[in-house]
């Protein structure tokens, strides 16, 4: 079975601002963005403390890739690689990609025990000489993967197959561009506004949520705005992000379309990209809805 698992990584570099890239769109897409590197180094963020065990650090990398079968040495100083080879096992599907992965996360985490979190540290990991880009990325891939085997759990395992039909189609794949078209507009404009950063991730979160609403459910949708959500919470840079589950709009037979229309409207926009896609996703049901 074909999984085209999204693990949404952002990945930033410290040159001039640039956009949001999509990497590999056939199998997990990683969104990797170019430029000044958001967030900086300085400024509102959280690393955590402690001391990591380098060699400690990197036998317990190696057990994680010998446990899936990566043959590559890909670690933190090539994540673009670890990427494409976790990728690989998304691909085999829930039972012998995703569980797998989660077994061996568990396994990782195991293995670094109470150093877990100072030693999967960004800044930590810059500190040691490796890049900004790299370190970024690779932590942000372990965030996803631990939010689809822990708190997304359920989400993961029940709709595995109803995630994988959206994430193949092209209604999602054109929603994706348009979202991150959006995202690239506004924060080009922003100037390195730690609010505005954060505010339109949010906006990318539910953009990107709202194509599970019809065909799978507001669990779904919510899982997926958590697991943008994770992508922007490396060292705690957006603490006021979050996913509220009765905020993403109630789509059926019963219930009115107006509160939520509004709630959408009001929050991002009536001509921005979420509010497109609701539109969208309103229609759809209504269309579904006169059919029967």
């Amino acid at each position: 079975m074909y999984i085209n698992a999204l693990a949404l990584v952002l990945a930033f570099a410290a040159v001039a601002f640039g956009d949001l890239k999509l990497h590999d769109p056939q199998g997990l897409q990683v969104f990797e963005q170019t430029g000044e590197a958001l967030p900086r180094l300085y400024g509102n963020h959280q690393g955590a403390a402690g001391i990591c065990l380098s060699d400690r650090r990197r036998y317990c990398q190696v057990a994680f890739n010998n446990e899936l079968g990566i043959l590559s040495n890909a670690d933190w100083n090539s994540p673009q690689q670890l990427l494409y080879d976790i990728n690989k096992k998304y691909k085999q599907g829930l039972d012998q990609g995703l569980l797998p992965l989660c077994t061996a996360r568990t396994h990782l985490y195991q293995c670094l025990g109470t150093s877990y979190d100072v030693c999967m540290d960004r800044l930590g990991f810059v500190r040691e000489g490796k890049t900004l880009a790299n370190a970024t990325m690779y932590t942000q891939i372990f965030k996803q993967l631990a939010f689809e085997c822990t708190g997304g759990s359920i989400q993961s395992t029940q709709h595995w197959d109803c995630i994988e039909s959206v994430r193949l189609s092209s209604t999602y794949s054109a929603s994706v561009q348009t979202c991150t078209n959006q995202f690239n507009d506004a924060i080009a404009k922003s100037h390195g506004n730690q609010t505005v950063f954060c505010k339109e991730a949010g906006v990318l979160a539910m953009c990107l949520a709202l194509n599970f609403q019809i065909p799978c459910g507001r669990d779904t949708a919510w899982w997926e705005c958590e697991r943008v959500r994770a992508a922007f919470q490396v060292d705690g840079y957006c603490p006021q992000l979050s996913c509220v589950h009765s905020a993403v709009p109630h789509i059926d037979g019963h219930h009115s379309y107006g509160s939520r229309a509004e709630l959408v409207m009001k929050e991002f926009g009536t001509e921005s990209a979420a509010a497109r896609i609701y539109r969208e996703v309103v229609d759809n049901a209504y269309a579904k809805l006169k059919r029967k």
